[in-house]
């Protein structure tokens, strides 16, 4: 499987592709694969059965997040918006929370570096005690509808009639 993918990489670079691993060990040999999205199914489903058994029900969750259709909320990553740099993360939660005009929900930061992609992401960083601050370089996990446009502006501004959004 690995020597295929490396053979449609090289072919290819712009089609999606996801990888089944048996093990981890060759996750060494894929990670120069930066396009390609590689999945070890025994561990994983040993964390989805284990979520299972904790929280019944979680299952049929993950299969509605996870299912492609014209009518559900898909994940998107998306650059942090300029106005958003330097804010805490349950403030931006809130402003797209307060946000009416596009249904959009915040569930996550991805500070992967850019030689390791998608490597370190937090999902609903931090509690009320801990401070975490959105920089330039985070990407925002959004789950919407459809690819969010992030455009923020102030509030007093909006109020002010200085900001019109759409």
């Amino acid at each position: 499987a690995l020597m295929r993918a490396v053979a449609a990489v090289s072919h290819n670079r712009s089609v999606p592709l996801l990888l089944e691993l048996q093990d981890e060990d060759s996750l060494r040999y894929a990670s120069t694969l930066t396009s390609v999205e590689c999945l070890i199914e025994r561990p994983f489903g040993e964390r989805l059965l284990g979520q299972a058994v904790l929280n019944p029900g979680v299952t049929e969750v993950y299969d509605e997040l996870m299912t492609f259709t014209n009518d559900s909320s898909e994940f998107y990553l998306e650059a942090v918006p300029e106005a958003l740099v330097g804010r805490r993360y349950r403030e931006a939660q809130r402003h797209f929370l307060d946000d009416t005009g596009e249904a959009r929900v915040l569930v996550g930061l991805d500070r992967s570096p850019p030689d390791a992609p998608y490597t370190d992401f937090l999902l609903h960083p931090g509690g009320d005690d801990v401070e975490t601050r959105l920089t330039a370089e985070d990407r925002l996990i959004v789950m919407a509808y459809e690819r969010p446009r992030l455009t923020v502006a102030e509030r007093r501004a909006q109020w002010g009639g200085k900001a019109l959004l759409r």
